[in-house]
């Protein structure tokens, strides 16, 4: 390579081993402008767009370039299948992972990628087998441990699915996110004191994160402490106003408000909670059913004819569905 080549791939190279992926991407790009042939240039760059998160285009668009160049690189076609499956691509992204694993057995992130894009396809039992084979490759692998263990809260095993949140905890004491996986499979568990500890040092380590006080809410909700329930709800939908992508929680955490604020008296205040959730995502139906609820409660019966009849016509939950198609018979007579 000429030495201005050289030296702005070093830099790059140097800008990722600092946790930089920012500044990493400029310095691939430089070595680009001067030869947009450069394979490594082009693979590495994609890595840096996957670490940076939200780049899923440019990083399909850069492996799939750098495949082009040199057909056996396996980190490549596993980096396009992680960014292929965020977009649901999962036939496609499949087909890549498994080219990774041919390309490369020792490859740890042919075998994590395949397992996430199990995982999304609901082939839980394939996920963890792929899991297992990059755990046995790389041991102390955070990322693996609470994908393993989110693939065994969805076959049901809390217990194995704690022993990996477990792990991962200790190879990253400072992650508040493997106290929150944690803390929600205690709740199922239905241990609520370990869960409210476990939230709590996800809060201490991530004062912001509007989700773990939503969480934390719905633990206080079983223990039967409104208070402490409807004051972290109000957490959490302060928290998710300011997040750019914090729609999701705002929209949970506010129905979940309402259905303190119904149960406190507070019929109001709860349908105006709802219709701020719906006013967000007009298909959250579960806004729609605390609603019709709380307008049942009201003697509004046309409002709560209408809401019960979103919910059937909604995905919601089969009990809900039942539910709310009962109620609706009985406002019909």
């Amino acid at each position: 390579m000429p030495p201005i080549v050289e030296e702005a791939f070093e830099c790059g190279v140097a800008a990722v081993l600092q946790g930089d992926p920012a500044t990493a991407v400029r310095e691939f790009s430089r070595v680009l402008q001067q030869q947009p042939g450069n394979a490594r240039a082009l693979a590495n760059r994609a890595t840096c767009y996957l670490l940076m998160g939200g780049h899923d285009e440019e990083v399909i668009r850069d492996c799939s370039d750098a495949i082009r160049l040199n057909p056996p690189d396996a980190l490549a076609w596993a980096n396009r299948g992680l960014a292929r499956c965020r977009q649901g691509d999962l036939p496609s992204a499949l087909a890549d992972c498994n080219r990774a694993a041919e390309l490369d057995s020792e490859l740890v992130d042919a075998f994590r990628y395949r397992g996430l894009v199990h995982s999304v396809s609901e082939e839980y039992a394939e996920a963890i087998a792929d899991y297992d084979r990059a755990l046995r490759l790389q041991p102390d692998d955070y990322d693996t441990h609470c994908w393993r263990g989110d693939a065994l809260v969805a076959l049901g095993d809390l217990k194995r699915a704690a022993r990996e949140y477990d792990e991962a905890i200790r190879i990253e004491p400072g992650n508040a996110a493997a106290y929150r996986y944690r803390a929600n499979v205690r709740r199922q568990q239905g241990k609520l004191r370990k869960a409210v500890h476990d939230f709590d040092e996800a809060i201490r380590l991530e004062p912001d994160a509007a989700e773990s006080f939503n969480d934390r809410g719905l633990v206080h909700m079983d223990q039967q402490e409104m208070e402490s329930a409807l004051s972290d709800f109000d957490k959490a939908v302060q928290l998710a106003g300011r997040m750019p992508d914090g729609e999701e929680i705002e929209v949970r955490a506010l129905v979940n408000r309402a259905v303190i604020s119904g149960e406190t008296g507070n019929d109001r205040g709860a349908i105006a909670d709802c219709n701020r959730a719906l006013e967000i995502d007009p298909s959250y139906s579960e806004a729609s059913y605390v609603r019709g609820i709380l307008s049942q409660q009201l003697g509004d019966r046309q409002a709560a004819i209408t809401d019960f009849r979103q919910v059937l016509e909604s995905d919601m939950v089969a009990h809900l569905h039942e539910d709310a198609a009962a109620r609706l018979r009985e406002l019909s007579r």
